[in-house]
């Protein structure tokens, strides 16, 4: 696995695309190249129930729908008005005439072409409404979830560790350097 894969497992790409501009994800008419939204911060508290996120962790890409995202955003991703009619076991994005989804399906032919053409588990959740809201949860690493530390909260957890290390207050385990003997 590469680098840059082992960065995404640990810190997916999560980008809001209920507004796009509509520049985003379309090919460039001199170029041919695609520019891609910008990316956000893994965390809830950067999302807004009106909104649909795409979340990629190379494993799988989720597409979190919030609980009052607007009628025509679903018509324009799935062709239907009701968040209670969108078909949850879909495994792609549907074709459907909008440029939203043209947008959405550019991106994720994009990245399959970035991971050599391997395809991901594609899943649908919706908010409060499905139990694969839950993984999605999961790749929130920002967010303390399950009893398990945030990514903030072990990064300052590391810190406070390694300084303790260098300042000679102590060490990890009773050993002078930072890596420990196993036995």
């Amino acid at each position: 696995m590469s680098a840059r894969t082992t960065i995404q497992h640990i810190y997916p790409r999560l980008m809001a695309i209920h507004d796009l501009h509509e520049t985003i994800a379309v090919p460039d008419p001199d170029t041919g190249f695609i520019d891609f939204p910008s990316l956000m911060r893994d965390s809830h508290l950067f999302m807004a129930g009106h909104g649909v996120y795409l979340i990629d962790n190379e494993d799988v890409v989720m597409l979190w729908i919030g609980a009052s995202v607007s009628p025509q955003l679903l018509q324009d991703l799935f062709g239907v008005e009701d968040i209670n009619d969108v078909n949850r076991s879909l495994t792609q994005l549907p074709r459907i005439d909008s440029l939203l989804s043209t947008q959405i399906r550019n991106i994720l032919a994009h990245r399959q072409l970035e991971r050599g053409g391997r395809v991901p588990k594609f899943m649908i959740t919706r908010q409060n409404m499905d139990g694969s809201e839950l993984e999605f949860s999961d790749l929130l690493v920002e967010d303390q979830n399950n009893a398990a530390m945030s990514y903030l909260d072990y990064l300052c957890l590391v810190h406070k560790q390694i300084n303790i290390v260098l300042t000679g207050a102590g060490t990890l385990s009773g050993t002078s350097s930072l890596r420990g003997s196993p036995w």
